[in-house]
C-alpha cells in the first residue's frame, strides 16, 4: 500500500477516534448538568473518568463548557494541521489557519454582541456561535482544503530570465 494512502487512513481514523471522544465527553457533561440542575440523577452512567466533574457545581460545570469548547476545537486544528502538513506538503496551513480564525472571531463576535445587547447569550447569536464552533470541532475544514489543494497548482518559481505575466491575457 502506498505511504499516501496509508496517512490518509491514518488520519481518517484519528479524526474518527478524536471526534468519538468530543461527543462521548460532552454526552457525560451534560448528563452531569442534567443531574445537577434537576437535582435528580440521570439515566447514563458517568465513567470514572468523569467523576471528578460530578463535584462541581452547576454554573462551574456550565461556564466550564464554554473553554472546553474551545479545547476540542484547538484539538481538531491541531490534528488538521498535521493531516494538511503531511497529505499537502504544508501549501495549505495558512489557509487552514485563516479559516479556524475566522470561525472564532465570528462565534466571538455574536456571543459578545448579544452579551452586549442582551446581557446573556440570546438563543439566536448562541446558536450561530455554537454552529461555527462545530465547523471548527469536525473535520470538514480540512476536508474541504485537502480537496482544494488538489484543485490548486504547487507554485513554482518562474525559470531564470522568464516574465511571470508573459503567457497572461
Amino acid at each position: 500500500m502506498r505511504k499516501s494512502v496509508k496517512n490518509v487512513i491514518l488520519f481518517f481514523i484519528a479524526f474518527g477516534i478524536l471526534g468519538y471522544l468530543r461527543e462521548t465527553f460532552f454526552v457525560y457533561l451534560n448528563s452531569i448538568l442534567y443531574s445537577k440542575y434537576y437535582e435528580r440523577p440521570d439515566t447514563i452512567t458517568i465513567p470514572t473518568m468523569m467523576k471528578p466533574f460530578e463535584s462541581l457545581e452547576y454554573l462551574t460545570l456550565y461556564y466550564a463548557k464554554y473553554p472546553l469548547t474551545i479545547l476540542w476545537a484547538v484539538a481538531f486544528l491541531v490534528l488538521s494541521y498535521y493531516c494538511l502538513k503531511v497529505l499537502t506538503t504544508g501549501r495549505m496551513i495558512r489557509p487552514l489557519l485563516i479559516c479556524y480564525l475566522i470561525l472564532a472571531v465570528l462565534s466571538a463576535v455574536s456571543i459578545g454582541l448579544s452579551f452586549v445587547v442582551h446581557g446573556k447569550a440570546e438563543v439566536n447569536e448562541y446558536t450561530w456561535s455554537r454552529w461555527l464552533l462545530g465547523i471548527a470541532q469536525s473535520p470538514l475544514i480540512c476536508l474541504v482544503l485537502l480537496a482544494a489543494s488538489r484543485l490548486i497548482p504547487p507554485t513554482t518559481p518562474p525559470v531564470s530570465g522568464q516574465n511571470p505575466r508573459d503567457g497572461m491575457n
